[in-house]
C-alpha cells in the first residue's frame, strides 16, 4: 500500500495513514480538465485546447488519541503543520506514494466531536493552483571520460563501435510525454553547454569553484548562485539561438558534453492523477 502523507513547507509531515490521523475517504484520485472552445464555419463547435484550473479536493481523517493530552497534541499539530504554509504562501505537498500535489489546506470542519471522547472526523479540503501531481526523477552527469556502464569496450580494434564517444552519457525519461526539468550546473567551468539528442543548451557565463547556475523549464528561470551563496537573475545569459528550457522527451536520450563540469537534471514527471 502507497504511503499518504502531507508534507509541509518546511519539511513537517503528517502521516495520513496512521494513528493519530486515519484517512477515511478522498477523491485525491479523481481528475478533472478544462476545455475552451471556437465555432465552426457550421455554427458547431470545436474543441481548441484544455487546460487546468484551480483544483479543489476533499478528504476525511479520523484524528484519534489514546489519551486526552495525546488527542490534543494531534489536533493542534494538524492545524500548526498545514496553517504554516498559508501564513507563508508557500505550498505544502499532499504525498501519494512517490508522487506530490503543491497545495494548501484551505478548510478544517469537524464533525462526530463530543466532550470527553478523544475522537473526531475531520473533513479537509485542500486547493491547488498547479493541480499536477509530480515524480521527481534526478540524473547526475560527472566530469570525466570513462566509458558509461552497459557497453562492450574490447582490449582491440574492431570495424564496428561497441561504445559511444567518451563524452556520451544517456537518460532515460520513462513517463509516457515530454517533461519539464531543474538542471543544475557546477563550476568552475566557462560558458557551460549540452546537449540532449540533438538539442543544444548553453548559458553564456562564468562559474567559479563553489558557485553554481540552475535553469528551471517550468518558470523559465536562470539564476546563478555565487560562492557566498547570492543569488543572480542571469536569463539574458542563455544562448537565445536554442531554447533553454525545451522539454525532454519520453525514452532514451543522449547526452553530450564535453567532460569539463558536473551537472544535475531532475525531471518533474507530471500527471493530472496519482499513479496507484
Amino acid at each position: 500500500m502507497m504511503d499518504i502523507y502531507y508534507e509541509n513547507s518546511k519539511g513537517d509531515r503528517l502521516n495520513l495513514l496512521e494513528q493519530p490521523y486515519c484517512l477515511q475517504t478522498a477523491d485525491i484520485f479523481d481528475k478533472s480538465w478544462a476545455y475552451s472552445s471556437v465555432s465552426t464555419r457550421r455554427n458547431r463547435e470545436r474543441i481548441d485546447g484544455f487546460t487546468k484550473e484551480v483544483e479543489s479536493k476533499r478528504l476525511v481523517l479520523s484524528i484519534i488519541g489514546r489519551t486526552p493530552s495525546q488527542y490534543q497534541d494531534a489536533l493542534n499539530r494538524f492545524q500548526e503543520v498545514t496553517e504554516y504554509d498559508i501564513l507563508k504562501a508557500s505550498p505544502g505537498r499532499l504525498w501519494a506514494g512517490d508522487h506530490y500535489l503543491p497545495c494548501y489546506v484551505l478548510s478544517s470542519i469537524k464533525a462526530e466531536w463530543e466532550y470527553d471522547i478523544d475522537r473526531l472526523d475531520n473533513e479537509i479540503e485542500i486547493i491547488s493552483d498547479y493541480p499536477f501531481w509530480c515524480r521527481e526523477r534526478p540524473f547526475s552527469f560527472r566530469a570525466g571520460a570513462d566509458v558509461p556502464e552497459g557497453f562492450l569496450d574490447y582490449p582491440y580494434d574492431h570495424a564496428y563501435d561497441y561504445a559511444p564517444p567518451s563524452n556520451m552519457r544517456f537518460l532515460h525519461n520513462d513517463h509516457y510525454y515530454d517533461c519539464d526539468f531543474k538542471c543544475t550546473i557546477y563550476g568552475p567551468c566557462e560558458d557551460p553547454r549540452f546537449m540532449i539528442n540533438d538539442h543544444v543548451y548553453e548559458v553564456r557565463a562564468l562559474l567559479y569553484d563553489h558557485e553554481y547556475l540552475t535553469f528551471d523549464s517550468r518558470d523559465k528561470s536562470l539564476v546563478k548562485t555565487d560562492y557566498q551563496g547570492r543569488r543572480s537573475n542571469i536569463f539574458n545569459s542563455r544562448n537565445k539561438e536554442h531554447d533553454l528550457f525545451c522539454k525532454i522527451p519520453p525514452g532514451r536520450s543522449s547526452i553530450t558534453w564535453n567532460l569539463g563540469f558536473d551537472f544535475d537534471i531532475i525531471l518533474f514527471q507530471e500527471r493530472s492523477e496519482p499513479r496507484w
